[in-house]
């Protein structure tokens, strides 16, 4: 998949995953509720280790076996695994298991991806045929881009020579730690999935000038109560323009703490 970090994205080949979608996310959705899974020796692992009971949304767990397949065969062995779980959690975010949701910037399926990304993904997308609303090819495709945005979040320096911030964010790789697998990784997996890695790199660059470690998300979406202190809304502005920029900033600041209330990650492996 081409990587493009530009702040000013074509119509059809958006610099970050989301600087054209207008779809919002919401502060809390039922979907985060008590019981957010049913308790281990409530559930038939041999029939459906997927099963859960977050909202009640009537497909669910139609597409439990699709997640854990296309999940698990485009992944491959690339590592960290894909807990299974956070992929159905990010779906239930994206979608709410609708296959034929479509957003107001037309980012369409279960894990909404756009027209680009599917053809990147090998998905058909013309005038008679949409392969993103077909579940087994929309989870196999999403599975494929959020990928592709670990990887750049875990790996900086394969585009630090193009890139300034991706440059600051090896140095704190340097001194912080690497993402290792666990919650910090995947917050700043989700994090590029719905904003772009290039608008979470940039608050990490802005909090590493700061002095504070932008491996802990607390410090690139606070202070809450003044968003545009903080090193995300600097992001946020730069890439999205003033007119967009506190609506962004909420709505990635919230989006991987929703997913992972849902599947909770361990701590990251030293």
């Amino acid at each position: 998949m081409k990587i493009n970090m530009s702040p000013s994205p074509t119509p059809h080949m958006p610099a970050d995953r989301a600087c054209t979608r207008t779809k919002s996310v919401p502060t809390l959705r039922d979907c985060v509720t008590p019981g957010v899974i049913k308790p281990l020796w409530l559930r038939r692992p041999d029939v459906d280790p997927l099963e859960t009971h977050w909202d009640g949304a009537p497909n669910e767990n139609k597409y439990n076996s699709i997640i854990l397949s296309e999940g698990k065969d485009r992944w491959g062995t690339y590592q960290p695994p894909l807990p299974p779980l956070l992929l159905k959690s990010l779906i239930c975010q994206e979608s709410d298991f609708d296959p034929n949701e479509v957003s107001e910037s037309g980012y369409a399926g279960l894990t909404q991806i756009s027209v680009e990304e599917a053809r990147s993904e090998g998905l058909k997308v013309t005038a008679h045929e949409d392969e993103r609303f077909v579940p087994t090819k929309n989870v196999h495709a999403g599975t494929g881009i959020l990928q592709s945005k670990l990887d750049v979040m875990l790996h900086p320096e394969t585009i630090s020579d193009d890139y300034p911030f991706a440059k600051k964010v090896v140095q704190a790789y340097e001194k912080y730690g690497r993402p290792s697998g666990g919650t910090v990784t995947w917050t700043l997996a989700l994090g590029a999935y719905n904003g772009g890695q290039g608008t979470v790199m940039r608050a990490m660059a802005t909090a590493f000038d700061a002095n504070l470690n932008p491996l802990d998300w607390s410090n690139l979406i606070e202070p809450k109560d003044h968003p545009e202190k903080s090193p995300l809304y600097a992001a946020t502005l730069e890439v999205f323009g003033p007119d967009k920029a506190l609506s962004k900033y909420h709505e990635i600041s919230k989006y991987p703490l929703q997913i992972l209330a849902r599947a909770p990650q361990g701590e990251e492996v030293a």
